[in-house]
């Protein structure tokens, strides 16, 4: 038995106990993640914010790596930037549209919770904890043939990570706005 077999037998254990408690759409999950921002921001605890990445973590593996099917691709690489935007502007691929705004979409909570977790440069670690987890996800997709390995999924990563530093800094200055008038 070698480490692929290891790996297989791995997944199907865990892919077993997570569907047969019930899949959860990527809309819910969003949607928990926001709602639990919005708590995390209301309490002001960093321990809350370090529970919701996570928990946000291991569910994305679990989706993204863990519970996917073996690749169809028979090289399961492309390290050509945007070329799945190209291919869905140019409408080769229109489906690709789809693929694109749910890879930005799944990493709007992590910009959001590292933005809360920090108190320096949320920009930066914002961006730099997306890159590095989106790499480790694009490097077991690689690994194990769960998906297609592609910078642009790490690049859109990247703009969701800028989106969700955005809804952070403007839920602080709202916030702020707001503590501000009900002292007054």
């Amino acid at each position: 038995m070698d480490v692929h077999d290891l790996t297989f037998h791995f997944s199907g254990v865990i892919r077993y106990i997570v569907l047969s408690i019930r899949p959860i759409t990527w809309e819910w999950l969003l949607i928990a993640v926001l709602v639990g921002a919005v708590v995390a921001a209301v309490i002001r605890r960093k321990e809350v914010w370090v529970f919701f990445l996570g928990t946000y973590i291991l569910l994305l593996l679990l989706s993204t790596v863990i519970l996917r099917g073996d690749s169809r691709e028979p090289v399961p690489l492309i390290l050509e930037p945007f070329w799945s935007y190209r291919a869905w502007i140019t409408g080769v691929r229109p489906s690709l549209l789809y693929e694109v705004l749910a890879n930005i979409l799944m990493t709007i909570p992590v910009g959001i919770c590292v933005s809360g977790i920090v108190e320096r440069r949320k920009l930066l670690w914002a961006v730099g904890s997306t890159v590095v987890l989106e790499i480790v996800i694009e490097a077991f997709q690689l690994i194990l043939h769960r998906g297609l390995c592609e910078t642009d999924d790490v690049i859109s990563g990247v703009m969701g990570a800028l989106i969700g530093y955005g809804i952070w800094q403007l839920g602080a200055v709202t916030l702020r706005g707001y503590r501000s008038r009900a002292k007054n």
